[in-house]
């Protein structure tokens, strides 16, 4: 019942509020968006934040700096709320519906801006989602791998331990499973303005290289796998197991 309620508001706006002019949809046979051939668009005339730009400049001019665009809670099929408590408070609701008017005559030629509707002390604003959709493929074809990107970190240092495999063990998904972490985290930072430092030791054996060395010492004869033709990686393996097994027990005693 809710939903049928809020199409007949929206049904009823041009009526109440004005005509808002949002372009006919293309026949079906007819793609929405054809990439420009020879010339990269400029990407401010309808980036998505350009656009909330716009309309938040809307809003100022006519309510004043403390209103905001917000996101609506699901329930709102809008793609914005604006809290109007403080001018229906201190103006009244006629002047805020005048406003409003105000804000539709502006808004008349934005074909991005397809309806709008006050709820209570709320003014939904529901955009064009043929036209945003247009938008926000330009952008990313104007942007290549730079969409999304912003200078959050501003050159800032992140440093990222990534999988250090240790050949004295053998290799297992799950130094895939680290190596791909770090590098996605990498690229998110990287992206977000920091500068990235992926610090990844292989064979970085530390004091167990010395301990390998004594069980070489020891029992490197006794390996096969350490023969010509063998693998050495498995046999250092089985005397680094043996080792530890040995200062295990020692340690116990």
């Amino acid at each position: 019942m809710a939903d049928t309620n809020k199409e007949k508001q929206f049904e009823q706006l041009p009526t109440r509020y004005g005509s808002i002019d949002v372009p006919p949809r293309p026949p079906e046979n007819q793609p929405i968006y054809e990439p420009p051939v020879h010339e990269t668009p400029d990407i401010s005339e309808y980036d998505l934040p350009y656009i909330q730009n716009q309309i938040q400049e809307e809003l100022e001019v006519r309510f004043g700096s403390e209103v905001k665009l917000e996101r609506p809670p699901d329930h709102i099929d809008s793609d914005y709320a604006v809290r109007l408590f403080k001018p229906l408070a201190e103006a009244g609701p006629e002047v805020v519906d005048q406003k409003i008017n105000e804000l539709v005559a502006s808004l008349s030629d934005e074909s991005v801006v397809k309806g709008l509707s006050l709820e209570g002390p709320y003014l939904n604003i529901k955009l064009n989602p043929e036209v945003v959709g247009t938008s926000v493929i330009r952008t990313i074809e104007a942007m290549g791998e730079k969409y999304g990107s912003f200078n959050a970190g501003d050159g800032a240092t992140v440093i990222f331990d990534t999988s250090s495999p240790n050949i004295a063990k053998q290799m297992t998904v799950a130094h895939l499973r680290s190596t791909v972490i770090g590098e996605t985290l990498g690229r998110l930072y990287q992206n977000c303005g920091y500068r990235v430092i992926r610090d990844n030791h292989l064979g970085d054996w530390g004091s167990q290289f010395g301990i390998l060395g004594h069980a070489y010492e020891l029992w490197g004869d006794q390996v096969p796998e350490l023969r010509e033709g063998g693998d050495p990686i498995k046999g250092l393996l089985e005397l680094y197991v043996r080792i530890n097994s040995e200062i295990e027990d020692e340690e116990a005693v």
